[in-house]
């Protein structure tokens, strides 16, 4: 979750979505306060790869993130995938991104 220049994740030990046929999925509540940005991703950038071999790892995509912000989603958007393909030099895996932002009641 990212409000202004704050930035906090939920934590989860539910398996990804995909993994299993009959799994259980926990429920954690959060609070999606006005103006704020949830960011919700796939495992693939997490796995992905830089040129000695060394895996983003979520402290490498939290600081991307970070440093990707903009409160203009397509520009986030645009921010994230150049630093991430700056990055990274080897993609396996899905990588995909959704931005959820809510809106200020005016």
């Amino acid at each position: 979750i990212i409000k202004n220049d704050s930035f906090s994740t939920i934590k989860s030990s539910s398996f990804p979505l995909g993994f299993s046929k009959n799994r259980k999925f926990e429920t954690i509540p959060f609070n999606l306060s006005e103006g704020s940005i949830m960011l919700l991703y796939t495992d693939g950038i997490i796995e992905s790869l830089n040129e000695e071999g060394e895996m983003l790892g979520n402290e490498g995509f939290l600081e991307l993130v970070r440093n990707a912000y903009s409160k203009n989603l397509e520009e986030f958007h645009k921010n994230l995938f150049s630093l991430y393909n700056q990055w990274a030099v080897n993609q396996n895996d899905d990588l995909t991104f959704v931005f959820i932002k809510r809106k200020i009641n005016a």
